[in-house]
């Protein structure tokens, strides 16, 4: 509307408020009236732009606090700043532990070979020096239950005793009692007696062999001295030609071998596991040897000797090799002195599998397998350890592992 033609309009609402006025009553003009009913609307929506003006002011201070957030002297950016740069740091960091590693796995690798080295060259002179014992024995023989007596000359003694007992004229180049003290239990001492002629040692042995052959007791036994390391290997054999026997397999026992009929020899299926059977382990081998499951004895002790059992159940060769290996990388064990092995199974055709490794304690496999059978133990393996203590406890060990090998065949039962 024009401002005439508000002017116009108002001069004749003035006309027509005179004219009401005069006929007594007051009358608002249309347009004012239409006006004021809109000021309550008019009111509402300008409250609703206040408030809305109220948002936007906070908003700006939120836009502005963001803002500041994002780009102020410690916002987000800054952070990111330093974010980025700590990840070229980390990415340094990661390269440089990459080169430390390479390097470290590099010399790992180089260790394990020199332990391998190590490992083949203490194993080289431990057979050269069981050797070199042997030779150092030939013309030496082991006389057992000899009588004592006091005043004895031994080369005199026993050059009559065996022309007496065996017709045969031996002499003797040194002869002498092994131990010192006499045996508490009044068993005659055993005598090592040095040779003058090594080719008496075979007729010695022949002659004795014949006299038994013919039922004769004779007082005194005769063998030959060896290193003990092939004396009990030759036991050993002894029984495994035995069990042979029993299958009707006949073999023969030659110095430290077995021989079977086609001539062939027997060869040990366990030994105790190397440096280089542990060190070389691939990741699918080490995951089969970490699933055996195991039990452990007590630690038991005597003159600072401990020993410790630890078994499982095995019922193949290859379960049994597992589980010697995993007591064997066990960091607790590895550092014993011995670790005997002795382990008895039945197969699926109901034929039993035993054997023994005496890693050094000789003597020890030997027993333990003995107990296993004496009561019918089957389908177990058993490797009782030894901390040597630095002094000789004598049979009594073997009782001691005995005990420890019991606790762990309950727990496996």
């Amino acid at each position: 509307m024009s401002l005439e033609s508000l002017k116009r309009a108002t001069k004749d609402d003035h006309s027509s408020e005179n004219r009401g006025q005069s006929s007594g009553h007051f009358v608002l003009p249309t347009e004012v009236s239409t006006a004021l009913a809109q000021i309550p609307l008019i009111h509402r929506d300008l409250q609703d732009i206040r408030q809305g003006m109220c948002r936007i002011d906070g908003l700006e201070k939120s836009i502005t606090g963001i803002h500041n957030d994002l780009w102020g002297s410690e916002g987000i950016g800054d952070s990111l700043k330093h974010v980025a740069q700590q990840a070229e740091d980390n990415n340094l960091d990661v390269n440089h532990l990459f080169k430390e590693n390479k390097a470290l796995k590099k010399d790992v690798e180089l260790l394990k070979s020199l332990v391998i080295r190590l490992d083949r060259k203490v194993t080289e002179q431990s057979n050269e020096i069981t050797d070199l014992r042997s030779r150092s024995m030939r013309d030496n023989i082991l006389v057992h239950n000899f009588e004592e007596s006091e005043q004895e000359n031994l080369v005199v003694d026993l050059k009559r005793e065996i022309k007496e007992w065996l017709g045969l004229e031996i002499d003797f180049v040194r002869a002498h009692r092994n131990s010192p003290k006499p045996n508490p239990n009044g068993k005659p001492r055993t005598i090592t007696a040095k040779l003058v002629d090594r080719e008496a040692k075979d007729a010695l042995l022949k002659a004795q062999k014949a006299k038994r052959s013919q039922t004769v007791n004779i007082p005194f036994r005769i063998t030959q001295q060896s290193p003990l390391e092939i004396v009990e290997k030759r036991k050993k054999l002894y029984g495994i030609s035995s069990a042979y026997r029993e299958q009707n397999i006949n073999t023969k026992v030659v110095k430290d071998k077995l021989i079977f009929p086609d001539g062939s020899m027997y060869r040990d299926k366990l030994y105790p596991p190397n440096a280089e059977d542990v060190l070389t382990m691939d990741e699918k081998e080490t995951e089969k040897v970490e699933e055996v499951q195991t039990e452990t004895s007590a630690c038991i002790s005597e003159a600072g000797s401990n020993f410790i059992a630890v078994g499982a159940n095995t019922s193949s060769l290859n379960e049994v090799r597992r589980f010697y290996k995993k007591v064997s990388v066990e960091p607790k064990y590895a550092m014993c002195n011995h670790r005997i092995l002795v382990y008895r199974h039945r197969d699926e055709e109901g034929k039993i599998h035993q054997g023994y490794n005496d890693d050094g304690e000789h003597g020890a496999g030997r027993r333990l397998l003995e107990y296993l059978t004496r009561n019918n133990y089957v389908n177990v393996g058993i490797v009782v350890t030894r901390w040597y203590g630095g002094k000789h406890i004598g049979p009594k060990r073997f009782n001691l592992m005995e005990d420890a090998l019991s606790q762990v065949v309950a727990k496996l039962k």
